[in-house]
């Protein structure tokens, strides 16, 4: 495993843990944007890049090249990404974080597509 891949898989393990051990509202039904903005940066910084990593994970166990872009859309420029999903998180405060987090890398990699059977 390369260096990229042990940090990734290192923050997909900080997120998980800060999942089970924390009484946030990220395990509400309820939790929009205007909740995330609540957090710290770093929070929000850690909770963006966890979600990257886990929505590139899910979309590659049906399409593996789709979920290879997402998660490249986040990691060839996370610093710029981040500032991105900030400014759209912040105007659209009653959406949920996953709106956006599954929308904009469309913009780069295409619509998702329906699972057909």
């Amino acid at each position: 495993m390369n260096i990229k891949g042990l940090q990734a898989s290192f923050l997909l393990l900080l997120l998980g843990v800060m999942c089970i051990f924390s009484n946030t509202p990220a395990m509400s039904e309820n939790f929009k944007n205007s909740d995330l903005l609540d957090f710290p940066k770093s929070e929000r910084d850690a909770f963006y890049t966890g979600a990257a990593i886990s929505i590139g994970h899910t979309i590659s166990i049906y399409d593996k090249e789709t979920g290879q872009c997402y998660t490249d859309w986040f990691f060839e420029n996370p610093n710029k990404r981040i500032m991105e999903i900030e400014k759209a998180v912040q105007e659209n405060p009653d959406h949920t974080p996953s709106t956006i987090m599954l929308g904009l890398p469309q913009l780069k990699c295409g619509r998702l597509k329906k699972k057909s059977d």
